[in-house]
């Protein structure tokens, strides 16, 4: 039997959408960058007999929120919803159970012209995370050849495959799949050849090797009115020193040069760069970080 899910929002009708199957017994639906508010659920089945999601508990809506669904019953209203979070649904009929789970869903880019194909009728993704069992929704065909995939499955190292029109490809070896971040995305760090790592293996993959974003103060950070922290992530064993220059008089050109303290993360495969600096009474203007290999100099701004 099929059914379909109706999403209320501040008890006005918001959307409504299909389950897909996720194997035997499990209905899923992946709901991407959600808005905050109050929701309540109902759901339909091909009979058109409406069930409403309840519950009798009062734990809140953290990570995971367990309900039941009850035949002809008033839904029960939902908090803790925040902006921008995914939330995959799950639906067990026998069961009549309902879970929501906040997580990240991954997205990737697939063009078949990688396979030596100019079309496609059908697509499905399989991964060894799911017992190789094939899915085939969301994936969106963004024009004639590239296809946006979205998989709801936790930070790891996976590997997949795709069907196309009944054929697997590709057809040797399985594709390598990790999500989060993580230096196995990466060629492995060589000191001494003067080179960065900086792109990824995956060219479909966009994050970078080197980061050190300013805009959202992940890696520099206003401790106080005098203290600033400054990070840089880079590649394990890709890069010997890291040293940061700051201009504190833009008219003079005066600056002062500080060594960046290694702290490695073996777990994720990264090195990270720090150091806290105190600038007294001195405007911050500018920084240009430095970054040394061995004998070879490069110098990168930020």
């Amino acid at each position: 039997m099929s059914y379909k899910i109706e999403i209320y929002k501040d008890n006005k009708f918001y959307k409504k959408a299909d389950f897909r199957e996720k194997g035997d017994k499990l209905l899923i639906y992946k709901w991407e960058n959600v808005d905050k508010g109050s929701y309540f659920f109902e759901i339909k089945d091909e009979n058109d007999e409406s069930y409403g999601v309840t519950y009798n508990h009062t734990a809140p809506f953290a990570e995971t929120f367990d309900a039941v669904v009850e035949k002809n019953a008033s839904a029960k209203p939902i908090t803790g919803f925040q902006k921008g979070v995914d939330i995959l649904i799950i639906f067990v009929p026998e069961e009549k159970k309902f879970i929501l789970k906040k997580m990240k869903f991954y997205k990737m880019n697939l063009d078949i012209a990688e396979f030596g194909l100019s079309e496609a009728k059908s697509i499905k993704i399989a991964t060894n995370y799911d017992g190789w069992k094939l899915e085939d929704e969301p994936i969106k065909q963004l024009n004639k050849m590239n296809y946006e995939v979205i998989l709801a499955i936790p930070e790891g190292s996976y590997e997949y495959k795709y069907e196309i029109d009944g054929k697997w490809y590709p057809e040797g070896a399985n594709k390598k799949l990790i999500i989060g971040e993580n230096g196995d995305l990466f060629p492995k760090g060589d000191l001494g050849t003067g080179k960065f790592v900086y792109e990824a293996i995956d060219k479909n993959v966009s994050l970078k090797a080197i980061a050190h974003n300013y805009k959202n103060l992940q890696y520099f950070n206003k401790i106080s009115d005098r203290e600033y922290e400054f990070k840089l992530r880079t590649q394990m064993n890709d890069v010997e020193k890291v040293y940061i220059s700051i201009v504190l008089h833009e008219e003079d050109n005066y600056e002062m040069i500080y060594e960046l303290e290694r702290f490695r993360d073996r777990t994720n495969g990264f090195d990270y760069f720090e150091r806290i600096i105190d600038f007294w009474k001195n405007k911050l203007i500018k920084f240009v970080i430095i970054f040394i290999f061995g004998r070879w100099w490069s110098k990168s701004l930020f």
